[in-house]
């Protein structure tokens, strides 16, 4: 199949055409369907999902477009979409290039057979401030979500956050000194209770359920994902600027040149130590970096146990807590 690889950015505005074979989807449309199960979802429930427009949002609506047609879920004859499938995407008015990007996108997600609605940010105290703008957008984002799903009937939620995000986010908190919960990272299933549905408004409410049906994957497996259905993505430009904390983690752990680190965040995020990749063959150049990656206020590392990785320190001052000696048995590893 031919296919358009993006040029690198120091390179003349150009097309590349060249010959690559297309992504095993099988197995991705296998693991997500069984993601799917786990979260007790079934493909006749009524779901909304999160787009953005992005690789990561554009396969999770390809897989889960694919997870309800194969499960039976017909296209209305009337709409041409699928049934019980709304793709949210939310324009939040930052950029000026925002609204047109967001009609892109939803003509991109109606054509997947995916019915999508553009909902649009108002900012009644004005633009938020540039040191909380990825905050903020974020939370209008959130309350977009559950106020359409509340107004729509729509009890399941589906978020396109994979294992690099997990990563970043581990990585993010341990440099703000976070808590054993915080370190815990994303949840697989979550619920969500709006704060907009007053106490008894609705008994037989349950809540929104939160699932990210593709916190397994990391992000080449978006790319491929895209690829194999031949499906376009919009790259947001504010994921690149450095000005952001999760940017500039997001390039500094591209640095790593361990593959057992990448291993390990793609399936162990949920214990700490495995976390940071404390693998007996990780490089040493890796477990200095992330040493130095996780540093914040409160937070040194001791680099007396440097040579032997088995024993390697972090001191974390929590609440007056300090833990020290975080070994691999920690992390399920003998």
């Amino acid at each position: 199949m031919l296919c358009v690889l993006r040029p690198s950015p120091c390179l003349p505005l150009r097309r590349f055409l060249c010959k690559c074979s297309a992504p095993d989807m099988s197995w991705y449309r296998e693991a997500f369907a069984r993601r799917m199960a786990m979260a007790g979802i079934k493909p006749h429930h009524r779901i909304a999902l999160g787009v953005s427009g992005g690789p990561d949002s554009m396969a999770l609506c390809v897989l889960t477009a694919g997870w309800k047609l194969d499960g039976s879920v017909a296209k209305n004859k009337s709409s041409g979409f699928i049934d019980g499938l709304l793709g949210i995407v939310v324009d939040h008015r930052l950029r000026a290039a925002s609204t047109e990007e967001a009609i892109l996108v939803r003509d991109r997600v109606n054509k997947m057979g995916v019915k999508c609605e553009i909902e649009t940010c108002t900012w009644s105290g004005g633009r938020p401030k540039h040191g909380h703008l990825q905050e903020a957008a974020r939370e209008m984002r959130y309350q977009i979500f559950e106020d359409v799903c509340i107004k729509q009937h729509i009890g399941i939620l589906l978020i396109a956050q994979h294992a690099d995000d997990q990563a970043e986010l581990l990585i993010l908190r341990l440099s703000r000194n976070s808590g054993v919960l915080g370190l815990a990272g994303m949840a697989f299933v979550s619920q969500l209770f709006p704060a907009s549905l007053r106490y008894g408004e609705n008994a037989a409410y349950d809540g929104i359920l939160l699932v990210r049906p593709i916190l397994e994957f990391t992000k080449d497996d978006m790319y491929k994902i895209c690829q194999g259905a031949n499906q376009e993505w919009v790259e947001d430009p504010t994921n690149q600027s450095p000005l952001y904390a999760r940017n500039r983690i997001r390039s500094s752990l591209r640095r790593l040149s361990s593959v057992y680190f990448t291993k390990t965040q793609t399936n162990s995020w949920q214990y700490f130590p495995v976390a940071l990749g404390l693998h007996p063959q990780l490089p040493m150049q890796d477990w200095l970096f992330l040493a130095e990656l996780s540093k914040g206020p409160g937070m040194e590392y001791d680099e007396d146990h440097a040579e032997t990785p088995s024993n390697v320190e972090f001191h974390f001052n929590v609440k007056q807590i300090t833990w020290i000696r975080m070994d691999l048995k920690m992390g399920g590893i003998d």
